[in-house]
């Protein structure tokens, strides 16, 4: 028991950087200890999608690079998973219809961070109200 509660819903955060089968296992073994749901992806050492002065840097990758990438990985994770476990989608989103196509490949809900930064506080409702409108 953590702070009085029965259970806490565990959601599982996946790298992108994995060969498709690796993410399929991956997240078939999700399902199998339990967990609640995947948060599909988290940053990326990948650097292909560059080409300027931010390919040498370390560490791990997020925005608009990543997008296409967490796109296929959230697809994987939904056919390897199934309709009925949850799914959050991370990666690159920036604008609305980036929000919409994370949802169509898969993603119950969607996470946003970049888009935030780059847009401000205001994405938050124009987000919340295209993706009602839809």
């Amino acid at each position: 028991e953590l702070c009085g509660a029965q259970s806490v819903p565990l959601f599982v955060k996946i790298a992108p950087d994995g060969d498709l089968a690796t993410i399929q296992q991956l997240s078939q073994r999700i399902v199998q200890c339990g967990c609640e749901g995947i948060i599909a992806t988290n940053t990326t050492l990948d650097r292909s999608a560059l080409n300027n002065q931010s390919i040498e840097q370390q560490g791990g990758l997020s925005g608009h690079p990543l997008f296409a990438r967490a796109c296929k990985v959230v697809a994987t994770v939904r056919d390897t998973v199934g309709v009925d476990f949850p799914i959050i989608g991370v990666g690159g989103i920036l604008t609305v219809s980036d929000a919409a196509k994370m949802l169509s490949v898969g993603a119950d809900l969607v996470q946003i961070y970049t888009g935030l930064i780059y847009n401000g506080p205001g994405f938050v409702s124009q987000l919340s109200q295209a993706l009602r409108a839809q």
